[in-house]
């Protein structure tokens, strides 16, 4: 069978630049239609919850036959409920920011170094980058509408400070950028020097004596500084993104579209930066300059804002605040500074992830391809809580209570008229009587129905309040906080209205379903990190070229093993591009991100705190009492922990005295002179005493020795004598 390959229909992953303008627009007012449909309303209906407003009431006017508002007195009102459970939620959540963890590289004290130094970085850069305002926007977005979406990329911030310095420390570096100065005495200065400020030896006494003679002792000079570069997180709104519809993730998504207003300065820039195409290696610039100059042409047009044309979330929401479009409504004639609109779409063309960018829908800009290898994954992140089984659009506990919150103001508003009627008996007034309107209307001591005969009106009794209309409000509560367990109220309520704090029991169970909810909802939390850090990581990899010097606090954060193991107090390490150079993989701390004084982590604390007294063997209780005083509000471990106590100096030799109880004639000699050395006492008339002894005791041996060998004399035995040796 012969080879066949596999043939595609061309799209737009071409050049043609009218291609993919169609395609681009098309596709962002395909996935517009789609949210629209599906999605618009709610949210925008969540979001008139979170500002305690209230849909007007309408009545219909049979003689203009349209609906017109109600004037009467009903009370029409929103209950804070769902303020109250985003506000809680959200800030609970995002009191800190994350802790990292990083698994990965080689198994050894210095694998373990980098991958502490890896950590310790990324942290230091979430810090700088201020990136933890916008991962608050991401949670809040993900908690009140159940998606969210941030947007990571590689930035440079530098920024020029107006710094005061005293003349005798300037060097010559110190005058760069300060040929067009606004201060006469610097300019004159700089005129004067010249070339000498292109050297950067130190300036000679003579030299300073001449500054300090035209500047003074002191100077203002601008110092350029490099105030941060890295990676960054930003926030992107949904009503501005437009995934492809039905999308299960972003991952998933054959493309996304940002749309997004930007000016002068933004053009500018991207008409300076070049990209390189990974498919010819050639490098040209992202913007094409013939293009800009025709958005810019097109910019004053005013009709060339979405908002006026279409029903765009940001519009669905203003309305239901009834706050006008800051674009139609109070602008300027001439604005300050142009703005345009324009579409950034994220695409993969040829196995390779680039940025298409239209300007006010029409004119083809340019092309930007990815300067990093993100294997396949967009810049975009998204954030799901709860999430949905059909697509990417998850859930949230305000949209799931919307409509026990509809019932409770309902329940609430009738509840408020009830007791204004009570407190506001309606009284029979006769025609013509002497009562004052002073006394009727303005203490609001009842209402006046006026009549000419008073026998026409009949009071009739009011029925009296249920007691179950209060039980009524304190359920849709209860039911709202079934569903999001963190905002329950442990009260203690009353017997008339039974609030979810009325048993302990059941306060015990609320607190353990809370915890439930509180650790799924940091797993997802979680995810969203750890994609957001992997692709700064990748960022860093790839891009980084100069070292970092990192604050011993960012591994304090983590307890930094090889802090620990290599002794000495530092107070900062160097990071470097060569320590990065492994397959890491992030894992986030669970809980790093709740708020200092939440239970969920001091409760867990104090239960492994009962573990470690108990097991002191095996436990480190100071580290365990040291994190738990660091999750206590308003107490820092450093103050209330004592320091470790120092090191036990080393143990002396044992000394033992033996008394022995023994005559000193009867020791031998070499026993004497070892005894009296020992102490420290002459020996030599002990050597020869010993040796006299010795030479004795060797002759008596000797004699002993001798009279053994002589033969025996029986003789003896006959004439009654003692036998001898003769």
């Amino acid at each position: 069978m012969a080879d066949e390959t596999i043939k595609t229909e061309a799209t737009d992953a071409t050049d043609d630049p009218k291609k993919i303008v169609e395609n681009t627009i098309e596709q962002r007012k395909a996935s517009a239609r789609y949210f629209e449909e599906n999605y618009y309303s709610e949210f925008s209906e969540i979001y008139r919850n979170l500002n305690a407003r209230t849909v007007p009431y309408k009545t219909w006017n049979r003689k203009s036959g349209e609906w017109q508002d109600d004037k009467t007195s009903r009370t029409n009102v929103c209950a804070p409920d769902h303020f109250v459970m985003h506000r809680r939620g959200t800030a609970r959540l995002t009191r800190n920011p994350p802790n990292l963890r990083v698994r990965g590289g080689p198994d050894s004290p210095e694998g373990q170094a980098n991958r502490d130094k890896v950590s310790a970085k990324l942290m230091y850069q979430w810090d700088r980058s201020e990136s933890q305002r916008a991962f608050k926007k991401i949670v809040s977005g993900a908690y009140a509408l159940g998606w969210a979406v941030g947007k990571s990329y590689y930035d440079e911030v530098p920024v020029v400070r107006r710094l005061r310095r005293l003349t005798t420390s300037l060097q010559p570096k110190d005058f760069d950028n300060l040929a067009d100065s606004n201060d006469p005495q610097v300019a004159s200065i700089v005129k004067q020097f010249g070339e000498r400020l292109k050297d950067p030896a130190p300036f000679t006494a003579d030299e300073q004596a001449t500054m300090t003679a035209s500047l003074g002792n002191e100077v203002s000079l601008n110092v350029n500084t490099m105030k941060y570069k890295g990676p960054v997180l930003d926030h992107v709104f949904i009503g501005d993104f437009y995934p492809e519809p039905g999308f299960r993730s972003l991952s998933e998504s054959a493309y996304t579209v940002e749309n997004a207003m930007r000016d002068l300065d933004w053009l500018k820039y991207w008409q300076a930066q070049t990209s390189i195409d990974p498919r010819t290696g050639e490098e040209k610039p992202v913007f094409d300059a013939e293009a800009c100059n025709k958005v810019m042409k097109l910019a004053s047009s005013r009709g060339s804002y979405r908002d006026a044309r279409e029903n765009t979330l940001r519009r669905l929401m203003r309305d239901e605040i009834e706050i006008a479009d800051p674009e139609i409504s109070g602008k300027a004639i001439k604005p300050a500074r142009k703005r345009f609109m324009v579409d950034e779409r994220h695409t993969i063309v040829d196995g390779h992830l680039c940025i298409d960018f239209i300007g006010e829908e029409s004119v083809y800009l340019g092309r930007l391809w990815y300067p990093w290898e993100t294997y396949g994954r967009y810049t975009y992140h998204e954030m799901v809580l709860i999430p949905d089984l059909l697509g990417g659009i998850g859930q949230s506990t305000l949209r799931v209570t919307r409509f026990l919150l509809m019932l409770r103001n309902a329940r609430m508003n009738q509840t408020t008229d009830f007791i204004n009627n009570k407190l506001l008996p309606l009284m029979k007034l006769r025609k013509g009587s002497d009562a004052t309107a002073y006394n009727l209307e303005r203490t609001e001591f009842c209402r006046a129905l006026e009549l000419d005969n008073l026998n026409d009106v009949e009071p009739l009794m009011d029925p009296m309040f249920p007691g179950e209309a209060w039980n009524d409000q304190a359920q849709y509560q209860q039911q709202m906080q079934s569903a999001d367990p963190s905002v329950a109220d442990f009260s203690p309520g009353t017997a008339d209205v039974s609030q979810v704090g009325k048993f302990a029991t059941t306060a015990a169970l609320q607190q353990k379903a809370s915890d439930s909810v509180t650790s799924d909802t940091l797993d997802q939390i979680g995810f969203t990190v750890r994609d957001i850090v992997e692709l700064w990581l990748w960022m860093n990899q790839q891009a980084m070229d100069e070292p970092i010097q990192v604050p011993r606090q960012y591994f304090e954060r983590i307890d930094a093993e090889s802090i620990r193991t290599a002794g000495g107090n530092p107070r900062q390490i160097e990071v470097r591009w060569q320590d990065i150079q492994e397959d890491y993989e992030i894992l986030p701390e669970q809980g790093s991100t709740l708020a200092s004084d939440d239970q969920f982590r001091v409760g867990a604390l104090q239960q492994f705190m009962m573990l470690a007294e108990r097991h002191p063997d095996i436990v480190n209780l100071r580290a365990v009492i040291t994190k738990l005083a660091a999750a206590t509000p308003g107490v820092n471990p450093e103050d209330v922990i004592l320091p470790p106590p120092p090191p036990s100096p080393p143990v002396p030799p044992v000394k033992m005295n033996i008394s022995i109880a023994i005559k000193w004639e009867q020791l031998p000699a070499d026993v004497q002179a070892k005894i009296l050395q020992g102490e420290g006492f002459p020996t030599d008339m002990t050597h020869l005493e010993g040796v006299a002894k010795l030479l004795k005791t060797t002759r008596e041996a000797a004699d002993n020795a001798s009279e053994l060998e002589r033969p025996v004399d029986y003789a003896g035995a006959n004439g009654n004598q003692p036998a001898t040796r003769q």
